[in-house]
């Protein structure tokens, strides 16, 4: 990694990107190795530090009160148009597939791009310059309830590990149709949302709740596990629920 400014805050060293920071992955340089030699490297492996750097968080930023994804159907319940943020610590069981996982957007603006007859253009500032963004539609649950959650560009990226661009550029392009490894790789995965509800989510037909951001990972639990294990049972009921419907059907 290189171009980044270390910090430290709130005694949790930090480290700030530029528009110049670039990431170098699996690549031998002179200063590695030399690293490598000096007396400070002691000839452990090198960490994926998305498993064991948790994004420190100010009191601001993270409320104390934790909800449950009842409190949000609740909330919703009420019928009273408002707005409130929820944080919600769940395990994301299932991805959307139908939904896909990513869209076209407008590199100025963010806007989904709409389709012409020929090309595709911004209906914000008419322009046709695009950019892939990741939307990832997910099934998640607290242990008690469940709800469908929407994560987006930034957040998607932090926890497959890849933008939109780099999983298009580094897929077969049959392998795009479906949902890629690397997204399919967060089933399973406990993380703690914020949720911050709308208006428009009072009136919304197919409720989902938007993801305005995610604090952290949570280490595997026995919940996360027992949830595991309700998915594939239920995985499980549907392949036998399909197969004696198969078998039902009169044979022509």
């Amino acid at each position: 990694m290189t171009s980044v400014l270390i910090k430290t805050y709130q005694g949790v060293i930090c480290l700030s990107a530029s528009s110049r920071t670039k990431f170098y992955l699996n690549h031998d340089f002179d200063s590695v190795t030399d690293f490598r030699k000096s007396v400070s490297y002691d000839g452990g492996c090198l960490v994926n530090l998305g498993d064991m750097v948790e994004i420190p968080s100010t009191n601001n930023e993270i409320s104390d009160v934790q909800h449950s994804i009842n409190d949000i159907w609740d909330f919703i319940a009420s019928d009273i148009p408002q707005k409130k943020t929820f944080m919600c610590t769940a395990t994301i069981t299932n991805i959307v597939s139908h939904s896909g996982w990513n869209y076209i957007s407008c590199s100025s603006c963010s806007t989904k791009l709409k389709k012409s007859e020929t090309s595709l253009y911004c209906q914000k500032c008419v322009k046709s310059q695009s950019v892939g963004v990741l939307r990832i539609e997910v099934i998640v649950d607290d242990g008690n309830d469940s709800a469908t959650f929407v994560i987006f560009d930034e957040d998607g990226s932090k926890i497959t590990g890849a933008t939109a661009e780099e999983i298009k550029r580094n897929s077969p392009e049959e392998g795009l149709k479906d949902i890629p490894k690397c997204v399919q790789s967060i089933v399973g995965q406990t993380y703690l949302f914020e949720i911050k509800i709308k208006e428009r989510d009072f009136q919304s037909s197919y409720q989902s709740f938007t993801v305005s951001k995610i604090h952290k990972h949570i280490k595997s639990t026995p919940m996360d596990r027992n949830l595991e294990n309700k998915r594939k049972e239920r995985e499980e009921e549907d392949q036998k629920e399909t197969t004696e419907n198969l078998q039902k059907k009169p044979h022509t």
